[in-house]
């Protein structure tokens, strides 16, 4: 049998035209038969035809080879080129998809076909290779030929009905559902685990069904209660359940490769430590009473269950945070720089975000500027290192009193009255410096005309013979000074004296605070006053405008932690337009709650 085409190339005209058809097709997503029957010889066969017709385009000759082996390797070599193709663009930026892909073997294809179709009309007509399938299969010839050419149109056949077969008829895969809890961005698990009794809370559960079927699902929520019981025979603390209330549950049918993102508010109004338990089924369950304690079905919920998330949990009852800030100037003009301070409290959970809407289109989240204490039992723990207890020193810092009543603790050494060097505090309205040598005391006062809500700069220095008081970088008083102080290993202290002298908590805020094992003069002073800073002698010094529970120590010797206290956030901002402004401040805790307020504000 002879099929010949003399004028043209046909064979790769007809490669080159199936590979531009198929592209279409599958850009468009058109399924069914015809897709599988062009994208089968595009991925299995043409790659490597186009080649070998580039290479070999004269006909059977000592240069050339005959279609029975140009079929062969046209297999071989396509199956060697398409996985070449699809590394090569695994470390390139458009990656293993459809489209990378696809266009990929297509441009081989092409440009490939034209380099044949150039080279197939270079040699003589006589010489060129034409499609003409003989198929020599007479008895007559070589034996060992005729074996050849059988064994390799059997191969042909089997291997295409075997790719057509594995094609058409894919092999199921394991069967499974993807079951997840994540969080509100629904790629990480961002959730509290503290949660405030009686308020509303949200967990978001990923289903995705890969059963290859379409499946109802069930999914649902209970609070279990756990107590530690103590199991002898395994000489170990063991976990047994005490109650498991209904909370809510949840239905969706999925196909299969869908997946379904769930998200539910719900409530929780009992406090305590439990495990929030997400049960799915892969059927309807029964309607539960909600908070009704089913403990007497508990495990055969669990053990009957197609899977289980748990996640444990913290219920306390919190008093919700409440948003407050101030501005300076407090009668703002036009392209002014004003600075919008928080002065926002939250008795239970740390501030973790504050939003500031200036009310022209423009947002900030702030700045960290300082520490603010409760006057209750907030303070920061800077270490026992006794080189914060200098012979001759100076201390210094930022604060922001919103009490002056009683004991209020800047800083001290955590120890009996007598070895507390330096002890810098207000008490009653008036800055004190106490120094001790661990057998003599020694107490300067200077009275001060302080406002509550008001920043000052205040400093203490003493050296061989004085003590010097200074407010926002000018000397106030100079006092004589008899004792030679001396450090101990007592631990370090900013803000309180920790328990149980809770009673000389700083009620207030503070920043930039800094000790010297030398005294500062004046100058020198009230350059820090103005921010231009001396380190020379500088030991410690905590600007306290970290974000989480360290202090850090500039000088990277007395990193202190920080027990209760919030960060003071602080925005600034310039309106370029007269008129008035509703500025809005939001905060959040870390407990998930929220408060704002507005005020406005008259720009001239």
């Amino acid at each position: 049998m002879n099929i010949l085409y003399k004028s043209l190339p046909i064979d790769i005209i007809l490669c080159m035209l199936w590979s531009i058809i198929l592209v279409p097709i599958s850009l468009f997503n058109i399924e069914g038969f015809i897709r599988i029957i062009l994208g089968f010889p595009f991925i299995l066969f043409i790659p490597g035809y186009i080649l070998i017709y580039a290479l070999f385009p004269p006909r059977k000759n000592n240069q050339g080879m005959n279609i029975i082996e140009r079929i062969s390797l046209s297999f071989g070599f396509s199956i060697a080129l398409v996985p070449l193709f699809c590394f090569v663009l695994n470390y390139t930026p458009w990656g293993i998809r459809l489209e990378s892909v696809l266009f990929s073997i297509c441009i081989f294809i092409i440009s490939i076909g034209f380099v044949a179709v150039y080279r197939w009309m270079k040699i003589s007509p006589d010489e060129r290779f034409r499609i003409s399938l003989h198929l020599p299969l007479q008895k007559s010839q070589n034996k060992l030929n005729y074996t050849l050419n059988i064994v390799i149109i059997i191969s042909i056949i089997i291997a295409v009905i075997l790719s057509s077969y594995i094609i058409l008829m894919p092999k199921t895969g394991e069967k499974f559902t993807e079951f997840y809890l994540v969080g509100l961005d629904k790629n990480s698990e961002k959730f509290s685990k503290n949660l405030t009794n009686g308020v509303n809370t949200t967990r978001i559960i990923e289903i995705m069904n890969h059963e290859y079927k379409t499946i109802n699902y069930t999914v649902e929520l209970w609070l279990i209660n756990y107590t530690q019981v103590y199991n002898e025979s395994a000489n170990k603390i063991e976990y047994a359940m005490q109650n498991m209330w209904f909370i809510y549950k949840t239905n969706c049918t999925l196909n299969h490769m869908d997946i379904n993102y769930s998200s539910k508010s719900f409530i929780i109004n009992r406090n305590g430590t439990f495990t929030l338990t997400f049960l799915l089924n892969k059927m309807q369950t029964p309607q539960y009473n909600r908070d009704k304690d089913y403990i007497d079905i508990a495990k055969q919920k669990i053990s009957n269950a197609y899977r289980e998330i748990h996640q444990w949990i913290n219920v306390y009852y919190h008093t919700p945070p409440k948003a407050n800030f101030t501005y300076s100037p407090e009668i703002p003009n036009l392209n002014d720089l004003i600075y919008f301070t928080s002065n926002t409290t939250s008795p239970e959970g740390r501030i973790i975000e504050w939003k500031w809407d200036f009310g022209d289109r423009n947002i900030s989240y702030g700045n960290t500027i300082g520490l603010d204490f409760d006057g209750i039992d907030n303070y920061i723990d800077c270490g026992n290192d006794s080189n914060m207890q200098p012979v001759e020193g100076t201390i210094e810092a930022w604060i922001y009193p919103k009490e002056l009543l009683g004991t209020r603790t800047i800083f001290t050494t955590s120890a009996d009255y007598g070895e507390r060097h330096p002890s810098f505090i207000i008490i009653n309205n008036m800055l004190r410096l106490v120094l001790t040598n661990n057998t003599q005391l020694e107490q300067h006062t200077f009275l001060t005309d302080f406002k509550p809500y008001t920043w000052y700069y205040v400093t203490a220095t003493w050296n061989s013979s004085n003590v010097g008081f200074y407010i926002d970088g000018w000397l106030k008083e100079t006092q004589s000074k008899n004792i030679t102080p001396a450090g101990n290993k007592f631990p370090k202290r900013i803000g309180a004296m920790a328990p149980p002298v809770w009673s000389e908590a700083f009620n207030g805020s503070i920043k930039d605070m800094r000790i010297y094992n030398r005294t500062l003069n004046g100058t020198e002073i009230q350059k820090n006053y103005n921010g231009n800073i001396t380190t020379d002698g500088l030991v410690s010094w905590w600007m306290m405008n970290d974000n989480g529970k360290i202090a850090y120590d500039s000088m990277g010797r007395n990193n202190g932690i920080i027990y209760g206290s919030n960060q003071i956030n602080q925005a600034s901002h310039i309106y370029r337009n007269p008129g008035s402004y509703n500025v809005r401040l939001t905060i959040t805790n870390e407990n998930g709650q929220i408060d704002s307020i507005s005020k406005t504000i008259i720009i001239t």
